[in-house]
């Protein structure tokens, strides 16, 4: 709790800090470029990563938006600051070697400022075997959830041995040869502006289609439909694909009414 509030209490300082060198920048420029030079001190929203074990800062940890690939590192104090993302909500990726990769949703706005913490669990390590590669081996709580879910048989699963050999494919049509009876479309949906690539389902008694669900690291992707061209083969460690009818009770949402996709984050 100590750390906590410790690390609350520098958040708070950064924002401060560089809500005054915003400022202070803007007053330095002539009047005609004032106003463009000025930047909101909620863009630079501060997330701090705490160690779960001890309540350590995480150095180095890599926080990325998902779909832009833009991304920064935490410094000594485990803390970023988010001013590469832009206003509205984001999907943000939090990891390093050694511990379990995180996703979330972060909004960047005047509403939203206060500074967030995220807690880093360390990877579990598998025991030691006799291999001509001494290096360790991680896996994620979220990956070894998916292997207990494959070793049921209950659902789609494409596992990471398998993605390594087609991550110079896009995501769509890896999903299309290896997950049989889906349908993965490219076109341009009626509300939207570009084109997408989408898992659809024919529902005759809509006279029309559904669109699954698709989850990245276990948090619901809030773009309907989620756009697959967004996400590189390459950045996924593993895919599974569920009807409603072998969908875990955990990513059972209430629009669940076409299944759900599930992506989980590569390890580093």
């Amino acid at each position: 709790m100590r750390a906590l509030n410790q690390l609350a209490r520098h958040m708070a300082l950064v924002a401060a800090l560089l809500t005054c060198a915003a400022v202070a920048h803007a007053q330095s420029t002539p009047d005609s470029a004032k106003k463009a030079a000025t930047v909101p001190a909620y863009r630079f929203r501060i997330l701090g990563v705490l160690e779960a074990a001890g309540g350590e800062p995480v150095e180095d940890a890599e926080v990325s938006n998902i779909l832009s690939g833009m991304s920064a590192k935490t410094t000594k104090t485990g803390t970023v600051s988010l001013y590469f993302l832009p206003e509205g909500v984001s999907m943000v990726r939090i990891r390093k070697v050694g511990y379990a990769t995180q996703t979330l949703a972060v909004e960047i706005g005047p509403n939203a400022t206060t500074p967030i913490t995220v807690v880093f669990e360390r990877a579990q390590q598998l025991p030691a075997v006799v291999t001509t590669d001494s290096a360790p081996r991680w896996i994620s709580p979220a990956l070894t959830g998916f292997e207990e879910r494959r070793k049921q048989g209950l659902g789609y699963f494409i596992p990471s041995d398998v993605l390594r050999k087609e991550e110079n494919r896009p995501l769509g049509n890896v999903l299309r040869a290896r997950v049989p009876g889906i349908d993965v479309w490219t076109g341009r949906l009626p509300r939207d502006k570009t084109t997408k690539t989408v898992l659809r389902s024919a529902r005759p008694e809509w006279k029309g289609y559904c669109y699954p669900d698709v989850y990245l690291d276990g948090v619901l992707v809030t773009d309907t439909p989620a756009d697959l061209s967004q996400y590189s083969t390459m950045d996924i460690g593993a895919i599974e694909f569920h009807t409603t009818a072998t969908l875990p009770i955990q990513f059972n949402h209430s629009s669940s009414l076409c299944g759900a996709l599930l992506l989980w984050s590569r390890e580093r």
